[in-house]
């Protein structure tokens, strides 16, 4: 019974293959994939179906450097690239062309097991081989997986400017394929490379050879071990020809290969999976050296250019390190946030978010708005086909939403005019922006975030009302890539206490640890906090620096300030006591001290209080008064300068007091 359904089976699949029109010619189904024309087909065997194709024509690849690949798919399915069909190929750009997989004679299908081989070219008869025909830019061709069984190799004619031809095959096998062969002027300046292991005299009797210029040795490949302690995928990508494709991959359980390295590529690239906003970066050590790797969404890189001299790359991934399987189905912290990302954005309908389907997300439409009880979207940093949030009020009154994780790959969060993006979200205290971010406009007014990290690729706060109403945040970290900054970013801040620059930022810095933001070039402070201590190197505070401010109680004037801009303390309705070192007074900014404390007091150097009522500092703007402080020869603080304020001098350095 089962042999009889065997053979039943054998003699349907043929009956469909003869029905099909399969197996027997090449002449009906072409494709073109990257400028590289392929005829191809599917065929049915003894051994099951194969997938094979033949390269038929270049007439539309219009680069220097041609890779015909090993495989190429089709509908799904990966194709063998064999060689070259019944055809003339012709290309006038191509100059260097390289043969990715093994190159075959051209095959029939005889009805009994896949193929057979035919005649000793390529070709079904003698009268129609396939070979290059005109390639008169071609210099340099490579062929490094050499040849399989009896197989012959490709004609060259008319290619009069070939100077190397690089082969990865043995003298006895080269003695069998008499047709690796070069017609016409040229052949004669060929220098042929051949295995480093092999004796270059052994080729000179090989037939067609006998007027090469010259036989040399080439390492056509090398190896290198790429190893994982496990913690998440590792993977090997190739650069050559203008297309990067992946050749190798280590899985989540680690371990380690032996990979392949082909010295005519461009690079190798090593990526390594992790999440970088949850997970600790891993380490790579490359011949037993730490290089430094590159952030991209999802994985960090390593790009060798310098392949050949590698012999070890050593993935390490942290202690405990907790992989993040991609393919698996996304577990949300919030059931009322994944019962709205299903019914959203599960395409299949399988009742599961996958990482795919979160990935291929676009925008977040109003999916999230006015919702009141959803309270964590951390999973939104999967995500990462969503390249802006502008729309405006994407989760407005979310009052419940304390948590959320950007994703990696977004570029714009916020609104120039309009609702902001986390408008209301009174609850929402720990928010992540992405480092691809490089736009912030108004999107976090009158949200409840504590603390903020501005990535690198944010340039510009300019907005005025980015940080409006944000009556939450008390601590902010300004990145080395932020270059403007509008004094009205940061308005209404109130309880602002805490602020640091990035210390390669080359426009502002916080000089002395002082919690402001100064601006390098002019040495002016420009944004300042309830818990800003303004630097003595500092000649001015800009405007609004310090507008409403409300847990600002006190703040000392270095006596190198010499200017204070518009609005600098306004409407910081606690502000009691401001200390003035400076012993030349000069007139402030419109309404500077406007809406201060009430009876909030002024204090000069000794001897300067007429001078800095004169200049405007008067008791209508310092209701609690304007005094003088004590004078620095007032040693005992008493009022009056006498001999009690010499002794006390003296014992002081003396060291009795």
């Amino acid at each position: 019974m089962t042999t009889t359904c065997k053979s039943f089976r054998k003699v349907l699949l043929f009956a469909i293959a003869i029905l099909m029109g399969v197996g027997k010619t090449w002449a009906d189904s072409t494709i073109t994939i990257g400028g590289i024309t392929y005829t191809y087909n599917w065929h049915i065997g003894n051994n099951g179906s194969t997938y094979d194709a033949v390269v038929s024509g270049l007439s539309d690849f219009t680069g220097t450097v041609c890779l015909i690949p090993a495989t190429i798919k089709i509908a799904g399915n990966d194709y063998v690239v064999k060689g070259i069909g019944r055809f003339q190929i012709s290309n006038s750009t191509i100059e260097t062309l390289i043969f990715e997989g093994k190159l075959y004679r051209y095959y029939y299908y005889n009805n009994t097991d896949n193929f057979s081989i035919t005649n000793n070219h390529f070709g079904e008869d003698t009268s129609t081989e396939g070979y290059f025909f005109s390639l008169p830019a071609l210099k340099t061709v490579y062929i490094p997986e050499g040849k399989d069984g009896e197989t012959s190799w490709p004609y060259f004619r008319g290619c009069p400017n070939v100077k190397d031809v690089y082969i990865n095959v043995s003298p006895s096998d080269m003695n069998k394929i008499n047709y690796l062969t070069f017609i016409g002027p040229g052949r004669g300046n060929i220098k042929l490379h051949v295995p480093a292991d092999a004796i270059p005299s052994d080729y000179s009797t090989t037939a067609y050879l006998s007027e090469l210029v010259g036989i040399v040795p080439w390492t056509p490949t090398k190896t290198a071990t790429l190893e994982s302690n496990g913690g998440g995928k590792v993977e090997l990508w190739r650069t050559c020809a203008g297309s990067t494709n992946l050749k190798e991959t280590i899985d989540a359980e680690g371990g380690n290969i032996e990979a392949t390295f082909y010295d005519y590529a461009d690079s190798y690239q090593i990526r390594i999976y992790y999440d970088s906003q949850t997970q600790e970066k891993p380490r790579l050590l490359r011949n037993d050296a730490l290089v430094t790797l590159t952030d991209a969404t999802g994985y960090c890189y390593f790009t060798d250019e310098d392949f050949i001299s590698a012999t070890t790359y050593e993935v390490v991934y942290p202690e405990n390190f907790l992989p993040v399987e991609r393919d698996d189905a996304i577990s949300f912290a919030d059931e009322k946030v994944k019962a709205i990302c299903l019914d959203k954005f599960d395409t299949n309908k399988d009742g599961a978010l996958t990482y795919a389907e979160a990935a291929a997300v676009t925008s977040l439409g109003k999916a999230f708005q006015d919702n009141a009880e959803i309270t964590s979207f951390d999973e939104l940093r999967f995500f990462t086909g969503i390249k802006s949030i502008d729309s405006g009020g994407e989760f407005k009154n979310c009052t419940a939403l304390q948590s959320l994780i950007l994703p990696e790959g977004l570029e714009k969060l916020g609104v120039l005019m309009g609702t902001p993006t986390f408008y209301n979200c009174t609850s929402l205290e720990h928010l992540v922006l992405p480092k691809s971010l490089t736009t912030l406009q108004n999107a976090i007014r009158m949200s409840g975030i504590r603390e903020l990290v501005i990535p690198d690729g944010v340039t510009e706060l300019k907005n005025y009302n980015i940080f409006n109403e944000c009556d939450a945040l008390k601590s902010l970290y300004i990145s080395k890539g932020t270059t403007s900054i509008s004094y009205a970013a940061f308005g209404y801040c109130k309880y602002l206490q805490s602020i640091v620059v990035d210390e390669d930022n080359e426009v502002y810095d916080s000089r002395d640890y002082c919690n402001g933001i100064v601006e390098t070039a002019t040495n002016t402070l420009i944004i300042g906090t309830a818990g800003t201590v303004i630097p003595k190197s500092v000649v001015a505070i800009g405007r609004s620096a310090f507008n409403n401010r409300q847990e600002l109680t006190e703040i000392r004037i270095p006596a190198t300030v010499t200017s204070i801009g518009d609005y600098a303390f306004a409407n910081s309705a606690n502000l009691k006591s401001v200390v003035m070192e400076s012993e030349t007074p000069f007139k402030f900014g419109e309404e500077a001290f406007v809406n201060i404390y009430d009876q909030c007091v002024l204090t000069v150097p000794a001897g300067c209080k007429a001078a800095y009522i004169a200049k405007g500092w008067t008791t209508s703007v310092f209701k609690g008064g304007v005094v003088e402080a004590p004078s620095k020869f007032d040693v005992n603080e008493d009022g009056q300068i006498s001999i009690a304020d010499v002794t006390k001098l003296v014992n002081k350095i003396l060291g009795k007091e």
